[in-house]
């Protein structure tokens, strides 16, 4: 009878507790590196018009179609920036424009792509690297891409002060670090072209 009692007592027992003992902990959440992306879901009405408006202010903030998700939704992503690229991009957003010299010299800046042309010249033209933006100035690489010294980097650094942008850079020296210079390096004060 004694026996009988510690067998049910260890089979009640085993019961209560095995379902605790034996079921699955469950996993914290695992967090995934960052992907190097930032998502949003976004409802689109039957409006032709707000749409359109809509689908031009995600493209101009960088946001990338990838999908209808349902229930009126759609998914996109853009690039998630590191503080230096999101610096980068803004002091570039300050640049963007034509800029013009007295001797009718001119350079451009679109976005991370420059173009620059010397009086009666062929021009130059590529993209813009920023390596460090400083409060005094910013140090950019000009990557060439079109002209005659194709492939090759100029090593500047810029100052936009008003509706004037210095500029001084070197391909062969080392980078500037004051704005001053007629031969190698050379120095320009672009004053921003009137519309």
């Amino acid at each position: 009878m004694r026996w009988s009692v510690c067998i049910v007592a260890f089979v009640g027992c085993t019961t209560l507790f095995l379902p605790v003992v034996a079921a699955p902990v469950p996993k914290t959440p695992e967090t995934n590196p960052v992907s190097g992306w930032e998502y949003k879901a976004v409802a689109f009405g039957a409006d032709e018009k707000a749409g359109t408006k809509k689908l031009n202010e995600l493209a101009n903030d960088g946001w990338e179609f990838v999908g209808p998700l349902g229930s009126g939704l759609v998914a996109f992503k853009r690039a998630v920036l590191t503080p230096a690229e999101a610096a980068a991009k803004k002091e570039l957003a300050k640049w963007a424009g034509d800029y013009q010299l007295d001797d009718g010299g001119s350079f451009t800046v679109k976005g991370d792509r420059w173009t620059m042309k010397g009086p009666g010249a062929e021009g130059y033209s590529g993209k813009i690297k920023v390596i460090d933006v400083g409060d005094k100035m910013t140090s950019a690489d000009l990557l060439v891409e079109e002209g005659e010294t194709k492939g090759k980097a100029v090593k500047a650094i810029f100052r936009l002060e008003g509706e004037t942008l210095h500029y001084c850079g070197t391909y062969d020296l080392e980078r500037p670090t004051e704005f001053k210079g007629d031969s190698d390096p050379y120095y320009y004060a672009w004053k921003r072209a009137k519309e």
